[in-house]
This record gives structure tokens, sequence and C-alpha cells, in this order.
């Protein structure tokens, strides 16, 4: 099944410089598409990034000063793209991210389902 069939969060294509740190190094590259529960990385080399990885994703929303910082799991690989998940998000980063979502999709109650989506995720039931 292709990677875009997978997700259960709207996608916003979203074009901002970001850098990922993992293990110990650090890959520059720009963002490509976005959403509440990860992104797509355009780089220009990925040289030792592996599935399942662990690393920090950082980057600027728009012309603001403000930092976006998550905790991210390497998802899938493609040729200069590395596929992330969001594996943890500060409230002030997700409330920023969810301002830059909800005006880019320009439907409220998609935006809603996908926060539900992703606190479901985070805290699944018992």
């Amino acid at each position: 099944m292709a990677h875009s069939e997978q997700r259960r969060f709207h996608r916003i294509a979203y074009f901002t410089p970001a850098r990922l740190q993992i293990e110990g190094k650090q890959i520059l590259g720009v963002i490509h598409d976005l959403s509440l529960q990860g992104a797509l990385l355009e780089v220009d080399q990925q040289q030792g990034v592996q599935t399942q990885q662990l690393a920090e994703l950082h980057f600027s929303l728009g012309e603001s000063l403000f930092e976006v910082e998550m905790s991210v799991e390497v998802v899938h690989l493609e040729p200069g793209r590395i596929g992330l998940k969001c594996l943890n998000i500060d409230m002030e980063s997700i409330s920023h991210l969810r301002r830059l979502v909800e005006l880019n999709l320009g439907d409220e109650q998609l935006l809603e389902r996908d926060l539900y989506a992703m606190l479901a995720s985070q805290n699944p039931e018992p």
C-alpha cells in the first residue's frame, strides 16, 4: 500500500528549511509537506539514515521567529526524501502548527478530526 494511502492526517504543502538531528549528526533539508503527525523532508544526502531511527526535527513557521521542535521517528526513506512521524511535540509548538494547518486546510472539521486522531494515537486506551 502506498504511503499516501496509509495516512490518517491531512497534509499540507509547506516548504521551509529544516534540520534533523539524528544520532549526533545534523541533516539539513527542506520540509516538503507537513501534518500534525509528521513531515516529509527533502534532503541532499541521507547517508546512514535508517527507518525506525529516532531524531529531533527543527523548523521555523513562516516569517515568525518561533521554532517548532518535535521528536520524530524515521518511517520511510525514498531517494532524497525522509518520511518522519511525530512522536512528541510541546504544547506551544502544536498550537502554532495547528494554526498553520488550519489556515491551509480551510476546513476546521478536518483539523478537529486530525487533532482527535493525534491525541488518540499518543494516548491509547488500556
